[in-house]
This record gives structure tokens, C-alpha cells and sequence, in this order.
């Protein structure tokens, strides 16, 4: 019987580990990085191969990478021109409020119905200890406990919805608004003692489980919040 010869040709991709990233992957979450940090800026055009060059990864792998950006309409991929970074502007920013609002007062009603007395109570405690450090001046310690905090309590309210498709959406929105602060010319954490008193307002609310007076708190937030965005007072 003939022994049996190796086949030439292309060989079989050995897959990778759990812990691995997959290429795509580690180029998305590094367009992401460099984006958030401010070193690919909103509305700038970069080629396909200086995407590569700054991202260290291969041509397929950040091929795929702005698919999956564009389509979270982070990007725009122009033929023969180029790659836009997402411009911001009014449209941008009101769309993604837009989205948190809707998304957050339905996750105030869940919280209300589910009453974590425990939870609210802690994230009070840490509100109002917020509200005291602040008063005392915005050191960057109190400006990064206020981002904390803020994060904690907002998705704390996605969170009572118990869905990962609705918490994806969500982090991509609070993604876009990040991208919207690294880009600002103006210190978003000059109001931190606004925003802290308007969170404490959320949680007083929820409490006492009221959705109409949770609900009414997020909103007022969530406006002053974007106007804040806005650089508006």
C-alpha cells in the first residue's frame, strides 16, 4: 500500500486560545483606545495604510475592524479617499442622548420595581461624599470619583434591565460621549457639584420608589447633562 504524501497548499489555521484576541479584535480595541485618548481625532482623514501603521496589526484585520466601526457609525470609509473619523456635531450628540434617555428611563423603571435598597443607599453614601470633597475644590481625584460615581449609577439603571444586547447599545452610546468630552475644549468637570446634586436627586427617587419622580430627575440630568456637553450653561 502506498504510503500516504503531505499535501501541498494551504494549510489549516490552527485556532486561537481563548485568551487570544483575535487581529480584528485587538484592531478594533485599539482604533477605540486611540480614539478615546485623543490621538485619532473626530472628523480626521487617515489612508488605509496609515491606519495599519498605527494600529500594528495586518491589512485583513483592520479591514475588518471598520467594518465593525462603520458600522457603529464611528467611522466613514470613502473609495479612493480615505477614512473620516466621525465628526461631531449637534446631530451627533443630541442622537445619543436621545438613545440614553430612552434607554435609561425604561431601566428606571425596572430599578424601581426591583427596590435595592442596599445598592441606592450605597451609591447615596458615595454622592453625598462626592458633594462634600467637591466643595473643598475639583482636585483630579474628585473629578475621576465623579466620573466613577457617575458611571456606577447610570449603569446600575441599564444594568435593572438584565440585557446584554441593551448594555452593548449602551456602552457604545457612552463611548460616542467620550469621544465627544476628549474632544472639548471646555472642562466637562467644572460642574461636578451640578451633576452630583442632580444624581442625588435620581436616587432620592428611587428610594422612595417613584418612577414618575426617578424618571422626571433622569431627564432634567440628562438635559443639563448635554448642555454641559455643549459647553452651555
Amino acid at each position: 500500500m502506498a504510503q500516504d504524501r503531505p499535501r501541498r497548499g494551504r494549510q489549516t489555521e490552527l485556532p486561537l486560545a481563548a485568551d487570544t484576541p483575535r487581529p480584528r479584535d485587538e484592531a478594533y480595541a485599539r482604533f477605540k483606545a486611540q480614539l478615546l485618548r485623543g490621538e485619532i481625532r473626530p472628523g480626521q482623514m487617515v489612508s488605509l495604510r496609515e491606519l495599519v501603521e498605527r494600529l500594528g496589526t495586518p491589512l485583513a484585520a483592520v479591514r475588518e475592524a471598520l467594518s465593525r466601526l462603520e458600522g457603529e457609525r464611528l467611522v466613514r470609509v470613502y473609495a479612493q479617499r480615505g477614512i473620516q473619523v466621525a465628526p461631531i456635531d449637534m446631530a451627533f450628540m443630541r442622537e445619543a442622548f436621545q438613545l440614553r434617555r430612552l434607554l435609561e428611563c425604561e431601566g428606571v423603571r425596572a430599578l424601581v420595581d426591583l427596590g435595592e435598597p442596599d445598592a441606592l443607599e450605597g451609591l447615596a453614601q458615595r454622592f453625598n461624599a462626592l458633594r462634600r470633597a467637591a466643595t473643598e475644590g475639583l482636585s483630579a481625584v474628585v473629578r475621576a470619583e465623579a466620573a466613577s460615581a457617575d458611571r456606577a449609577l447610570h449603569e446600575a439603571i441599564i444594568g435593572a434591565l438584565n440585557s446584554a444586547t441593551i448594555s452593548d447599545l449602551y456602552t457604545q452610546i457612552s463611548e460616542k460621549l467620550q469621544l465627544v468630552r476628549s474632544a472639548a475644549a471646555f472642562p466637562p468637570g467644572g460642574m461636578v457639584l451640578a451633576a452630583t446634586e442632580e444624581h442625588l436627586a435620581i436616587i432620592a427617587a428611587l428610594q422612595r420608589r417613584d418612577h414618575q419622580g426617578a424618571s422626571a430627575a433622569l431627564a432634567a440630568h440628562l438635559d443639563a447633562a448635554m448642555r454641559r456637553q455643549m459647553g452651555m450653561r
